[in-house]
């Protein structure tokens, strides 16, 4: 396959710029020119005509998988005349992007056409990256029933350097644009639309196959070429329609061009419904987040009520008790002792609230800072020490001062180390050990609080995170509100972190959090 020089001028120049052409381009789009051709090959398989076509259609890929309509065509026509580019066609010519689903494609699509150079009745033209005719794209059909001529050209736009071949002579995408649709095209170089040329008038299709003899010419090898040449010569004199027809041509002409003109509305109409129907699952989408950011924060209100009147229930009957002239000094005592822990509970569960409160307004405004966890855990279990050493636990931390930096708010980091070592120190017994450990893990750093408290049963372990969630053997803990480990688990969602935990009833916890490192979120 010798590749060919690029010729004076391309088919679209040619046919414009003819004598007498009454030619009128309009714009239509790669899928309608598509569609088109492949409806008019079907119609030459399917009724068998011996026809002499000459094709190129859009882009390499497009083109390529015609492949079973040329076999077929190659059945029964004078023969096929099959015009391709040497380099693979750009993302504009064939609305592929994704360069590495493209090349896989190619090389296959490669291997396909040298098995179609064996066939007998088709000649493969590989055009040069420079040429003309890659601008273009043609089905040309020429038979004694049916002759014509569908031909598309893409503009080049203004801000596209011209080759060192000659001047494109017909309109340009910024000049003045033909009848048929709008322009669809922006400075930001997206896909621009075609322009078209439909004709069955045998003068235009006399020009347009000139101008292909001549790239013929240039291709053949010299020892077959004249022979090709002469074949060519009696193809055309037999099979071109007589200047008779002409007549009829204008009136056909103009009925496939309203034809494509609708195509190409259909087509643009669809288009436009599609993307209706996305925007229209993009809103049913967000309608149901905020529905469902509705019904969470329903439920949250709910559980909000729920854990206030609690409380406040208990406060209300034992100050009611209270009052009872027969009380005795220890029930008055015990009683006394349910207000104060109800109104630490209330307070804990306020504050609960108000955390949660400025972890929604603030923390989504924050940007995240680089923190070195040895200037904060070490001083966070400083301040548990003596509420350890009250309960007679062992509180013990090994943070290497060389770990790197975590990427977390400052607040937030802190918020979370006092949550788990709270927890932890809270459900360990008189005698027990908590450890706070620190280590490098890839693009993370882990932080472990290990206990060895009463553990929490597996069917807890799940919906331990949850809000207002507390494990059901515990529940007697006046200061458990079901918030700390709910604060612990969004405070690390924020910043690209997660917590994990791993208990056994009467053994203890280990909860694991793991912090990205900065620079690498």
């Amino acid at each position: 396959m010798t590749q060919i020089s690029p010729p004076d001028a391309s088919l679209y120049d040619l046919i414009l710029n003819q004598p007498g052409t009454v030619a009128e381009p309009l714009q239509i789009s790669s899928a309608t020119l598509l569609s088109t051709c492949r409806l008019l090959l079907d119609l030459l398989i399917e009724q068998r005509l011996p026809v002499l076509v000459c094709a190129k259609l859009p882009g390499s890929l497009p083109q390529l998988s015609e492949i079973e309509r040329y076999t077929q065509l190659t059945e029964f026509v004078s023969h096929l005349y099959l015009f391709g580019s040497a380099e693979p066609a750009s993302a504009e010519e064939t609305g592929v992007t994704a360069k590495s689903s493209l090349k896989p494609r190619l090389d296959r699509s490669e291997d396909l056409l040298e098995g179609l150079s064996d066939l007998p009745k088709l000649t493969w033209v590989r055009l040069s990256a420079a040429h003309p005719l890659r601008r273009e794209s043609f089905l040309i059909v020429l038979g004694a029933q049916m002759s014509l001529l569908l031909l598309a050209h893409r503009p080049r736009s203004a801000s596209e350097p011209l080759s060192s071949g000659p001047l494109h002579s017909g309109p340009l995408l910024n000049g003045p644009l033909p009848k048929g649709s709008a322009q669809t095209t922006d400075a930001a170089g997206r896909k621009r639309p075609l322009l078209a040329l439909c004709s069955f008038d045998p003068a235009t299709l006399r020009t347009s196959l000139n101008g292909l003899r001549s790239v013929l010419l240039e291709t053949l090898p010299p020892a077959s070429g004249p022979t090709q040449i002469q074949r060519w010569d009696e193809w055309v004199t037999q099979l071109m329609p007589p200047s008779s027809a002409a007549a009829g041509s204008s009136l056909l002409s103009r009925l496939v061009t309203s034809l494509l003109i609708r195509q190409e509305d259909l087509n643009r109409e669809s288009l436009t419904l599609r993307k209706q129907a996305e925007s229209a699952e993009e809103l049913h989408l967000k309608n149901e987040e905020l529905l469902n950011n509705l019904r969470l924060k329903d439920e949250f209100l709910g559980l909000v009520s729920q854990e206030l009147r609690t409380p406040l229930t208990n406060m209300k009957t034992a100050l009611s008790l209270i009052q009872s002239p027969a009380l005795k000094p220890p029930q008055r005592q015990r009683y006394l002792k349910v207000l104060s822990d109800e109104c630490d509970r209330q307070g804990s569960l306020v504050n609960g609230l108000v955390n949660l409160i400025h972890l929604d307004q603030n923390l989504d405004a924050t940007e995240l800072q680089p923190l070195q966890l040895a200037e904060v855990v070490p001083g966070l279990a400083s301040t548990y020490q003596p509420i350890a050493q009250e309960k007679g636990i062992m509180l013990a931390y090994t943070v290497p001062s060389d770990l790197p930096l975590v990427s977390c708010h400052s607040a937030g980091l802190k918020q979370i180390v006092i949550n788990l070592i709270d927890n932890s120190i809270k459900f360990t017994s008189l005698g027990g050990q908590v450890w706070i450990r620190a280590r490098a893990q890839g693009e993370y750093v882990q932080l472990e609080f290990r206990d060895t408290g009463v553990g929490i049963p597996q069917q807890d372990v799940p919906r331990i995170f949850d809000r207002f969630y507390r494990v059901r053997s515990l529940q007697d803990d006046p200061g458990g509100i079901g918030l700390g480990l709910s604060i612990v688990q969004r405070l690390l969602l924020r910043c690209g972190g997660s917590v994990t935990v791993r208990s056994k009833v009467g053994e203890g916890s280990t909860f694991t959090v793991l912090l990205p490192v900065y620079g690498d979120t």
